[in-house]
Order: C-alpha cells, then sequence, then structure tokens
C-alpha cells in the first residue's frame, strides 16, 4: 500500500458518528464557578511582556494554503520569494511519496519498512516474550492529550468542550470495568467523546472493541502547558520541572515512565512512538510581514525543527552522558498541528488567540518536511544544506558513530485549510457557510454567556475528526503493518 495512498484513506466508519457531536443540543451544566478549566490545564500564560505579532490573529478562516498533502511542488509563501521560500508537499523536493520519489527517498522508505519488522512482543525488561508487550506513546501537548484521551472536564463547564486532562491509559491486565478514556461528567451520555482511545479500544466504538492487537498498547504521554521546548532537553527554553519547581530538563520522560510503570510496562517496551506538538505563542512566520523582529527573527518553523531535530537525537542518544531512554525504539512518526486560522483573542484583552495561531500553524508543516527530508538527504550521504536539520542521520549499523537520530517520518498529517476540503475530504469547521452547518470543531465558550473560546483547542466534534485521523493512519500505514495486530 503507498505511503500517500494509505494516508489519504477515506476516514474510518467512526468519522461519520464526530459529525453527530455537532449536533448535539446544548443545555446548560450545573451551576460552577466561571473557571475555564482546572489548574490551567491546556496552555502556559504568554510570556512576559508577550505582543502578538503583527496582524495576529488573522480574522477568523482567513488564512488559506495549500495542504503540503495536497501540494505538487509550488513554492510558499507565493507573495515573497525572496525569505524563506518553502516546498508545498510532505517531503519538499521528494514530493508527497517516497515510493515513487528519488532513490534515497525510496530508500528511507524501505528503512522504515525494515524497522518496522524489528517490533515485537517485549517483557519488561526488553527480551521477546509471546506475552509481551508493543507500547505505543504518544508525546506532545494539550491537543494531543485531548484527542488521545478526551477531557474528564469541560472548557467553563461547557459541554463538548473538553479541557486536556490526563486518562487512566491502557493497562497490562485491567480490571473488569477498567476505561483508559476520559468521559466529561457533563456529557450527554449518548454522546460519548471519540478520543483515539476511545476508537481504538471501545466496545462501543462501531466495530465491537478494540482495532489493533491485543498486545498493542496505544498510550497517551502528552500534556497540557508543554510545548515542543518541554522535551528537549537542551532547549534553554526548556520550563520542565520538578514538583519543588526546580529545573528537571527531562521531566516529561520521567512523568511518562511512571505512568508505563504503573499501568504494568517499561521503557523497554516502547518501540514506536508518536510525537504531536509545535512552539507556542510564536513570534515570526516565514514571510517575515507577521514577525516581531523581521530583521534578526528566526521563523518559529525553524525553531519547531530545531527543537524536534533536538528530540530525535535525544531519543536516539539520551541525555547528558546516559543511556537511552527507550533502547528498543524502532521508528518515530511526528506530526504538525492542524488547522489554526480561527484563532482569537477573549474580549479581555488577552492574547489566547496567539498561542497557536495561522500561519504559524500551516507553517509547523515544513519543520517536520525539512527535518524529514535531512535525514533522507543524510541516510544518502548527501550534505544537508539545512543547519537547523544537521545530524538527524540514521543507520541500521549500531556502530555507525553517525546514528544520530531514531528512524523518524510523517506521521498522519492533519491540517487542511479551514472548511476547504483537501484531497482526501478533511476539512476543519467554526462556523455555518457550507460544509460545516451547525458543525463546530474548536472551543467557541459561550457567546450568549460571555464566556470567551479560544477556537484554539478541539471540541468534542474536532477531537473525534483528529483522532479518526490518527488512527486511521494506525491501521492502513504500511509502517504500521507488522506490528499493528500483535
Amino acid at each position: 500500500m503507498g505511503r500517500v495512498s494509505s494516508a489519504r484513506q477515506n476516514y474510518p466508519k467512526i468519522a461519520a458518528l464526530a459529525v453527530v457531536l455537532a449536533v448535539a443540543v446544548l443545555a446548560p451544566g450545573p451551576a460552577r464557578a466561571q473557571v475555564a478549566c482546572p489548574n490551567g490545564a491546556d496552555d502556559d500564560p504568554a510570556p512576559a511582556g508577550f505582543t502578538c505579532p503583527p496582524g495576529i490573529p488573522l480574522p477568523s478562516g482567513y488564512f488559506q494554503a495549500t495542504p503540503l498533502i495536497d501540494g505538487t511542488g509550488q513554492l510558499y509563501p507565493p507573495y515573497d520569494n525572496t525569505r524563506h521560500t518553502e516546498v508545498v508537499s510532505l517531503y519538499g523536493q521528494y514530493g508527497n511519496d517516497e515510493q515513487i520519489g528519488p532513490t534515497e527517498a525510496q530508500a528511507h522508505y524501505a528503512l522504515g519498512l525494515a524497522q518496522a519488522n524489528k517490533v515485537q512482543k517485549l517483557a519488561l525488561d526488553g527480551t521477546p516474550s509471546p506475552d509481551g508487550s508493543v507500547v505505543v506513546p504518544f508525546f506532545g501537548f494539550s491537543n494531543c492529550e485531548i484527542e488521545i484521551c478526551g477531557g474528564n472536564e469541560d472548557f467553563w463547564h461547557l459541554q463538548l468542550q473538553p479541557c486536556a486532562t490526563n486518562c487512566n491509559n491502557p493497562m497490562k491486565n485491567p480490571q473488569i470495568g477498567y476505561q483508559p478514556w476520559n468521559t466529561a461528567p457533563e456529557d450527554n451520555p449518548l454522546i460519548p467523546q471519540q478520543s483515539l482511545l476511545w476508537q481504538a479500544y471501545s466496545p462501543d466504538n462501531g466495530f465491537g472493541g478494540s482495532r489493533v492487537g491485543q498486545h498493542v498498547y496505544l498510550f497517551n504521554g502528552a500534556k497540557g502547558k508543554q510545548p515542543l521546548a518541554n522535551w528537549d532537553p537542551v532547549s534553554p527554553d526548556n520550563g520542565c520541572k520538578d514538583q519543588n519547581g526546580n529545573p528537571l530538563p527531562e521531566c516529561n520522560y520521567i512523568r511518562v515512565h511512571n505512568d508505563l510503570i504503573n499501568n504494568g510496562f517499561s521503557d523497554n517496551q516502547v518501540q514506536v512512538i508518536f510525537l504531536y506538538d509545535s512552539t507556542n505563542y510564536p513570534q515570526c512566520d516565514l514571510s517575515g510581514h507577521h514577525c516581531n523582529d523581521e530583521a534578526n527573527g528566526v521563523p518559529d518553523a525553524y525553531k519547531s525543527e530545531q527543537l524536534i531535530g533536538d528530540i530525535m537525537r535525544y531519543l536516539k542518544k539520551g541525555y547528558n552522558g546516559h543511556p537511552p531512554r527507550y533502547p528498543n525504539l524502532q521508528q518515530v512518526f511526528i506530526m504538525s498541528r492542524n488547522y489554526g486560522g480561527y484563532a482569537k483573542n477573549p474580549p479581555n484583552g488577552g492574547v489566547t488567540g496567539c498561542v497557536s495561531p495561522e500561519p504559524f500553524t500551516y507553517e509547523e508543516g515544513f519543520a517536520v518536511q525539512r527535518l524529514t527530508v535531512a535525514q533522507i538527504k543524510q541516510n544518502a550521504n548527501i550534505t544537508s544544506d539545512d543547519s537547523y536539520s544537521s545530524m538527524v542521520r540514521f543507520s541500521d549499523d549500531n556502530n555507525n558513530s553517525n546514528d544520530d537520530a531514531p528512524w523518524f517520518d510523517w506521521g498522519p498529517y492533519l491540517w487542511a485549510s479551514g472548511k476547504n476540503a483537501r484531497i482526501d475530504g478533511l476539512f476543519w469547521c467554526n462556523d455555518n457557510g457550507f460544509p460545516c452547518t451547525n458543525v463546530l470543531d474548536f472551543r467557541n465558550g459561550d457567546p450568549a454567556s460571555g464566556l470567551y473560546g479560544d477556537l484554539t483547542h478541539p471540541r468534542h466534534s474536532g477531537q473525534g475528526k483528529a483522532a479518526a485521523k490518527i488512527l486511521d493512519f494506525i491501521l492502513n500505514s504500511p509502517f504500521a503493518q507488522h506490528w499493528l495486530q500483535q
């Protein structure tokens, strides 16, 4: 099955149910204190003195662009051919399909298949075992956590607008009635949150239960308020801290380590990772038209590229001389954000709408693209002309000193140009214009009550739509077929 053809499969049947979420009658929840999300679970406040870049946030729905998955090699941004022009496709100069690209792209694809064949059921100590596990964690920020787990609280306590909250996660030996996913207490019981874990494991998911092998454990490691810098132990902007507020560069990985142990797993059983994250409160776009320091500002797409590159090297090499945390890691899939063009600031003068708006959300795709192209080139011994992606070479020779990162590639690509459907039919809604009749994919708060919504975090419908796309990738990607049903 082709790399792109598999990524462009129709949504699973469950995606159709996600649309139902939008037509639910939203009755006010019980009277509670006016709190958006418990403990500010979603995003860090803007840095001190932060101002939105010029013109940001853009008018709702204004930003439009060609999804990378639909690109045919045109250049971006089209209005400025003198500054940071990128190729619009998943793999840049290699197009949208590694299988039909030049030889070096095909070789990278073949390496991914070879890595997939190494994934096997492992015991806690990392040795092969027929009763072992294949653990597949997701690392990232609040959107990731909402889409993997669902939320056990609702934004402003409004129905169908989940907060980023951790969930139980699959256990090695669950008790009867154990539920890995969240269901917000205000939910209409007839409309469950259709998070990834619900879609993958729930007996009510329309497929009668688990859609992956009995030894495969999709696992949430994401957490609100954890942008890319917090997953990069060497970043000067790493905001990880211990419970006493002291710097702890690996805090996210320590947290995931503890969660794995509590659920009956170990780091040794982690063999596939999905990274779904971005920078927050971006400062400079690729064109320089929305840049707080146009002369000297590094585009946030390149900052993300550097941070993801650091994370890849950490996953392969470990931190500060320590061995790698995941010694049996075989594959990493990297995701960029979905559409952010509806983002807005609250009426009280805050900057919530600038946490991850367009065009920055679209341009995150170039970070993943450039990094992946760099690995393709470096695997083929082609000197990369991209200084932000230096030394992300993968080799299956463990003794090769240039083996600086795990094998990685695109995961599911979630960006679509608002309500303009891309080639596989994906679109994102925030109004009633066709094809978005009565569909809101992002938190809109409750305008009638004066409760703002950032239109950036997903509502239940957006959560279900993104989760369906992620699960579709897992079920259909040729890179997952070997380990999917173990």
